[in-house]
């Protein structure tokens, strides 16, 4: 495996992290304050800069309800509880920032018309 592997490893797995955070409603002190680090390493943690200690997943893991293997990006065929793709995909910046402004929008109609706007252009490729 090389460097640019582990990197985009470390970046999936980030982004992972911040779909789970951001699902659950939670912010980066938060979860510092959870693992006993600086939001600042979470920011680095999410970004895929800095790699998670087994343990740090392990509480992550804990915190989101989910299992280790989500985290890690694992697909379970004999998974009953699975989550949304959303949460195990490979997400880039683009993705992440439209998640993020979808969550703040109000008007439930709005964010359906983009949704079936977004999944129809999907469609047609």
């Amino acid at each position: 495996m090389t460097k640019a592997d582990e990197e985009m490893i470390d970046a999936a797995i980030g982004a992972r992290i911040r779909g789970l955070r951001l699902q659950n409603g939670l912010t980066q002190q938060f979860l510092a304050d959870e693992l006993d680090v600086s939001f600042q390493q979470i920011q680095k943690y999410e970004r895929g800069v800095n790699q998670f200690s087994p343990t740090r997943l392990l509480r992550l893991a804990t915190i989101f309800g989910v299992s280790t293997s989500v985290l890690l990006g694992e697909k379970s065929k004999t998974s009953s509880n699975r989550l949304p793709e959303l949460l195990i995909a490979d997400l880039d910046k683009p993705a992440i920032k439209m998640f993020e402004a979808y969550q703040k929008l109000k008007d439930r109609r709005l964010k359906k018309q983009i949704s079936e706007l977004v999944q129809g252009m999907a469609a047609s490729q």
